[in-house]
């Protein structure tokens, strides 16, 4: 659940971007959430072990796209939670209500007595059966090369503190409390797909300059007053925008010492407090009378005859009455503030241990393994599968020498061509297993029934796409192997052959028919119909013309056609008067002809 209404204030803050600008970048992931999101969406019963096969698909995305993911497993659950655990237990597997919940109803209200230790009881609520998915979820993140970290408590907690610390570069979670334990930067709403992933990114540290300026302290506050995990009630008739009024009048180290101090306050006002309680001051400027009388008959202090001047007193009477009114509600519970609540948020348990967040080489064997007992996956899936993250860690590691090598490797044979899978410019790297690491992996019914069909070959089953840059890197010579075939290629293709010692006829140049030539076709065709009525030469009946050919008439001719004459007696003329010191450029006078305007003015 987290903190209630704290995404709605970061909401206006938020940025959505594509997951590739995350390259490059190592984020933990609250494991507990992406299991719980995949148990919530299908039936627990249809498909009981779905979240497994949702966590590789997307970690698979993670890692192809440059990700590095560090998953962060579920510790001991803190005392304060144990109502809320009975209750997700009771939706989450539909079992019958538990017996022994004496002190987990307690849990779950505003009058709990925080400083309450927990019996024995209590601490029978464990998430025995929750731990025993996260123990599966392991098994398969550890075959996948990727580091799984153990939490003492809540793993948004341990989130939290990597990313507060800079050892990582965000959260991913869907839970709030991230922010209430220290974290900088949360990713939320994870969405990969084929046509590219976007994740929403939350950044605490950009809201110095706006009007809450929030920090790892009022949001703690905020879950005092509105709500979460811990006191899911929070204090009754406190809504948002009465906690967003109140948590804008203090900086972020001096809410919770205010909160505290209510306590010692209880009876008595202070003078502002005073002056906003009393109804003989005026709301508007804070001076001696009642508003109405000062609209009326104007404020002596303002030096007014009809209203008030504008002061910051009624901002201000107003944020003190939001106080009292909530100091009033909260109050009402004997243990508020609940200090347990805020030494859970602000209190490590214990200091970060030394920790290898780098992406391990996968394990190909214990992959096949998992998969086939938990998901009951054929040992050529699962190959088909692993291989792109076996090959990806390979390139991965040729430009990252930090990271620590292994003794199986694939060889890559050759380059088979170039290809762009959303955009990214990439190879498609056939490889072979020269050391025959993996002969007998796959059992041999299953490859022939692979390649029994159609487009099926053993390249394709050992071909892999990995990105440019890593390639380059990692195998320049295969590379400048596979650009000299290519070069070799290209020339046989430019290589031409003559017939008959004779060249190849040109190809007639298109033209293209445009409004300027529209234009100009008009206006040859209206020349000729007034050449037409001035000419005095009869055409017909002439013998020695029966011999030619049949030749196209004048009259016969497009328009176009006796453009292209016009054109071609230009350029005989320019040749014929010629000079050093004057020169006829015939193109000047037909781009003179082609303008628009001067073919309309022709024209009427």
């Amino acid at each position: 659940m987290g903190v209630k209404g704290l995404w709605n204030l970061l909401i206006p803050h938020m940025e959505r971007k594509p997951l590739f600008e995350l390259s490059n970048k190592v984020v933990a992931i609250d494991l507990s959430g992406w299991v719980c999101e995949s148990l919530n969406v299908v039936d627990y019963f249809v498909h009981p072990r779905f979240y497994l096969r949702n966590l590789f698909f997307r970690t698979c995305y993670l890692l192809q796209t440059g990700i590095t993911p560090v998953f962060v497993l579920e510790g001991t659950a803190p005392p304060l939670k144990y109502g809320v655990i009975v209750k997700r237990n009771q939706m989450q597997f539909r079992g019958a209500r538990p017996k022994k919940i004496t002190n987990c109803d307690k849990a779950t209200s505003s009058s709990t007595t925080a400083t309450e230790k927990p019996s024995s009881k209590q601490t029978e609520q464990k998430r025995n059966r929750f731990h025993y998915v996260l123990k599966q979820c392991e098994e398969l993140l550890s075959a996948m090369g990727l580091v799984c970290v153990q939490a003492p408590g809540e793993a948004e907690a341990l989130c939290a503190y990597l990313n507060h610390d800079n050892l990582i570069y965000g959260v991913i979670s869907q839970d709030s409390d991230c922010f209430a334990y220290g974290a900088v930067r949360v990713f939320r709403n994870f969405c990969a797909s084929q046509n590219g992933g976007s994740v929403e990114i939350y950044d605490v540290s950009r809201l110095d300059g706006s009007l809450l300026r929030l920090g790892q302290e009022k949001i703690v506050a905020m879950a005092l007053l509105s709500g979460c995990d811990y006191c899911p009630a929070g204090v009754m008739g406190v809504g948002r925008e009465m906690v967003t009024r109140f948590l804008s009048c203090y900086e972020d180290s001096e809410i919770l010492p205010k909160m505290r101090s209510w306590r010692k306050t209880a009876d008595r006002l202070t003078e502002l407090e005073i002056r906003a309680e009393d109804k003989n001051i005026c709301t508007d400027c804070g001076h001696v009378g009642k508003q109405l009388q000062h609209r009326k008959a104007g404020c002596l202090d303002c030096r007014t005859k009809s209203g008030c001047n504008e002061s910051r007193w009624k901002q201000q009477r107003c944020n003190i009455k939001t106080e009292l009114d909530i100091k009033r509600r909260a109050l009402k519970d004997p243990d508020f503030p609940h200090e347990p609540i805020i030494d859970e948020f602000l209190t490590r348990p214990c200091a970060l241990p030394a920790l290898d967040l780098s992406w391990r080489q996968p394990n190909l064997v214990k992959f096949i393994k998992s998969m086939s007992t938990y998901l009951q996956w054929n040992e050529l899936y699962c190959f088909q599968k692993l291989l792109p993250l076996f090959t990806r860690w390979q390139v991965y590691v040729k430009k990252h020498p930090s990271v620590k090598r292994a003794n199986v490797y694939l060889e890559p044979d050759h380059i088979k061509k170039k290809r762009s899978p959303k955009g990214i410019a990439s190879y498609e790297i056939v490889w072979k297993d020269s050391q025959n690491m993996f002969s007998g992996l796959i059992p041999q019914e299953q490859i022939d029934c692979y390649l029994a069909e159609a487009g099926n070959t053993l390249e394709s089953l050992w071909s892999t796409i990995e990105p440019h840059d890593l390639v380059q890197e990692a195998y320049p010579e295969l590379v400048d192997a596979f650009l000299a075939s290519k070069t070799k290629a290209n020339r046989k293709k430019k290589a031409t052959t003559k017939i008959d010692g004779q060249d190849k006829p040109k190809r007639k140049p298109t033209v293209r028919k445009g409004k300027n030539q529209a234009l100009m076709k008009d206006f040859l065709t209206k020349a000729d119909g007034k050449k037409e009525t001035t000419a005095s030469v009869e055409r017909d009946g002439d013998s020695d013309c029966e011999n030619q050919p049949n030749l196209p008439s004048e009259e016969e001719m497009d328009p176009v056609d006796h453009f292209l004459n016009f054109t071609a007696e230009l350029e005989a003329i320019a040749e014929d008067h010629h000079s050093a010191n004057d020169t006829f450029n015939s193109s000047a006078l037909i781009d003179r002809l082609c303008r628009p305007n001067y073919l309309q003015q022709a024209l009427e």
